[in-house]
């Protein structure tokens, strides 16, 4: 789709659709840096797709913040090699900009 591929692509529609079938990981297995590129991909494809995806992630976002302390309201680190590199300000830079 940035390479203006239109939406009604087969493989654009392939890729929604998988990601679509997994929503937002939650828990352990959650991936940031999978939300925030998923994320992109759905909002960009717009449509019920992306309307299912940003309700279902909204809670997954908020329940990982930090709710307590001097880091309130950001997002604890959790993937090295990214977090090494901008730790919880990139991290949750990285996480509100996700639309």
């Amino acid at each position: 789709m940035y390479l203006g591929w239109p939406r009604e692509t087969r493989a654009i529609n392939y890729g929604i659709n998988e990601l679509a079938s997994k929503y937002p990981i939650r828990g352990s297995d959650r991936s940031y840096y999978y939300w925030y590129c998923a994320t992109r991909v759905m909002h960009h494809a717009g449509g019920k797709e992306w309307e299912a995806w940003n309700q279902a992630m909204k809670p997954q976002l908020l329940a990982s913040q930090v709710s307590a302390g001097n880091e309130i309201g950001s997002w604890d680190p959790a993937e090295a090699l990214l977090d090494r590199v901008g730790g919880r300000a990139g991290r949750s830079a990285s996480l509100i900009a996700r639309k």
